[in-house]
């Protein structure tokens, strides 16, 4: 928690060294005074061995209002068995090509992350899900894996598993997208690469070459295609207006050698 979000007489729950331990017991403590200069509140614990103890806590030792510990606890658990489900099923190549995709949408509400337990998830704000359903002819997201979850502060949980299935989904409902994303993040990291001190970055997107194929093939061959066909009605568009700049400004040679080219001949 906080420091700031700490209240005097309020009830917490606690755990030694740090509140993300969950092997650590969580203890009741009421708060006394808060120490603005050093950043800690003064507690007295409320049960157990430790009953009528006074102490100063740092914030990163504060779990929960007492009221909540009993749901974050139940968050927990069910974010380990999703964890050890994400461990057994995760693939680097995967999970890079899953989070292109998301990256894709552009939708803030469903978003990839690897949480502070060390569990790589998809996550879904509960409120968009119905929209997010819709918008890519999705399956109610809660059934895709037992192990998923809504938690208690509103956010959907799902496995690597789900999160495959869900970007697999998305890539081939809207693969121009999903194509040009990836364009854009090869083009920005060759061009870095050039730049000096940065050769690294070439090295990176040798790396991210699989996840890119992985996504690619997830897009379909259909959207590529369509990609490179507006890419090219791109440049023709572009190739005319010269033609049409080159005889404004008296260049005729030049502007029929262009049309010329452009016709093929």
């Amino acid at each position: 928690m906080y420091f700031a979000d700490i209240e005097v007489g309020k009830i917490y729950g606690v755990r030694d060294g740090r509140a993300s331990l969950r092997d650590r017991p969580v203890h009741k403590v009421k708060v006394l005074a808060k120490l603005d200069d050093k950043k800690r509140s003064k507690v007295q614990y409320l049960e157990g061995e430790r009953e009528g103890l006074e102490e100063f806590l740092p914030s990163k030792q504060f779990l929960a209002r007492w009221t909540e510990v009993k749901r974050v606890l139940r968050d927990e658990e069910r974010l380990e068995r999703l964890r050890l489900a994400s461990l057994e099923g995760f693939n680097p190549v995967v999970w890079k090509a899953v989070s292109l995709v998301i990256e894709a949408t552009g939708e803030e509400a469903i978003w990839t992350t690897w949480g502070s337990h060390g569990v790589h998830c998809l996550q879904v704000t509960s409120s968009e899900l119905s929209r997010i359903q819709e918008r890519f002819g999705l399956e109610p997201l809660e059934s895709l894996h037992p192990l998923g979850f809504t938690d208690r502060q509103g956010t959907l949980n799902l496995p690597v598993q789900a999160a495959e299935t869900i970007a697999m989904h998305i890539a081939s409902k809207e693969p121009q997208a999903v194509l040009l994303c990836i364009q854009q993040e090869e083009e920005e990291l060759l061009a870095a690469g050039y730049q000096p001190g940065m050769r690294h970055r070439h090295e990176m997107l040798r790396e991210h070459q699989p996840a890119f194929a992985l996504a690619r093939q997830w897009a379909g061959l259909k959207g590529e295609a369509e990609l490179l066909t507006r890419e090219i009605d791109r440049l023709r568009t572009i190739l005319v207006q010269t033609i049409w700049t080159l005889k404004r400004n008296g260049a005729d040679n030049e502007a029929r050698r262009l049309e010329r080219a452009l016709e093929g001949r």
